[in-house]
């Protein structure tokens, strides 16, 4: 692709309620780890000069509108950029930086501490390059750049009639979307509560495959297959992201949620998190509330709690079945 191999990206998902003027403007200046020169409106094709006495006005007239991106960009070729989206389900953040020259644990802190306060649903992180060829569903880019194409899988295509296109269920690292909110396994990935509607915590932090997996607050959960984003072709680390995506189901997962477009409701939730009064020596407790024939329901239906205790290490120290 003629990508930089040292520039990373990350994407967040977040509900629309947290992305707000107030919430993008109080963490702006944590995400701006680069000398910003300038803004792009791409909804409108529109580039202003960055300034900081104007940036609010700038951003505030831009997310009164109902959809839009933007971003704030450096000169380097953009090598550095963080942008805002704002699509039908969901709102987004995104950012690209150059890993040789910036610290990577420093864009992670920041990241954890973002993921928290704007109640993340989910997020991850890959080198671009990956990323881009992780997703690329068309062949001849490959012939372009004389990559083989012995390691992936070519399907029809389902619209376009007499074209072929790359299976992404072929390759470990490809991103699956239910309603803009991804389901991937890459070098790191965030997990927010109300990822939670959709797979199960317990199982989440029952995987023993991560290279790095900490709680960083309440539910919200950071995890890592292997230490270095840009070492994504070893084949011990291609393995890595197979097993992980495995484990998880993940095309499973997202074809079953297309099929049904179900997730369990903030307000009678079937996964519940708690953090006070915790009465076994863990940091949480997670009810899962279930019917008769043991399928997960809101809360207000279900006729059994499954609860647990867990330390922020993933360790279960507690669990209790009762009937309701």
């Amino acid at each position: 692709m003629g990508l930089n191999q040292n520039e990373i990206i990350f994407k967040m998902v977040l509900p629309h309620e947290s992305f707000t003027e107030e919430n993008i403007f109080q963490r702006l200046q944590s995400l701006l780890w680069f000398e910003p020169t300038e803004v792009l409106m791409m909804s409108r094709g529109v580039t202003v000069p960055y300034r900081t006495e104007s940036i609010h006005h700038v951003l505030r007239n831009e997310m009164k509108n109902s959809r839009f991106t933007f971003r704030i960009a450096d000169s380097d070729e953009h090598k550095n950029y963080v942008s805002f989206t704002k699509l039908r389900y969901h709102s987004h953040i995104s950012l690209l930086f150059d890993g040789e020259h910036v610290e990577v644990s420093d864009i992670i802190e920041r990241l954890d501490k973002l993921v928290v306060n704007l109640d993340a649903i989910t997020a991850f992180g890959m080198s671009r390059d990956d990323f881009f060829w992780q997703n690329n569903q068309d062949p001849k880019y490959y012939k372009k750049h004389n990559k083989p194409l012995s390691d992936v899988k070519i399907i029809p295509d389902p619209i376009l009639t007499n074209r072929q296109r790359v299976d992404l269920r072929s390759l470990p690292g490809s991103v699956g979307y239910f309603q803009e909110i991804p389901f991937t396994s890459s070098w790191t990935m965030w997990f927010g509560p109300s990822f939670f509607n959709y797979v199960s915590f317990e199982m989440l932090m029952a995987y023993e495959g991560f290279w790095q997996k900490e709680i960083l607050d309440r539910t919200c959960v950071r995890v890592s297959l292997y230490e270095h984003p840009w070492e994504y072709e070893l084949p011990e680390n291609r393995e890595l992201q197979w097993r992980f995506k495995r484990y998880m189901n993940w095309d499973k997962i997202v074809e079953g949620l297309k099929t049904s477009g179900e997730a369990s409701t903030a307000s009678d939730p079937a996964i519940e998190f708690l953090t006070t009064q915790l009465a076994y020596g863990g940091d949480i407790r997670v009810n899962y509330y279930y019917n008769d024939d043991r399928q997960l329901v809101p809360r207000s239906q279900a006729t059994m709690v499954e609860a647990y205790e867990l330390q922020k290490n993933g360790v279960v120290v507690w669990s209790n079945i009762t009937k309701l």
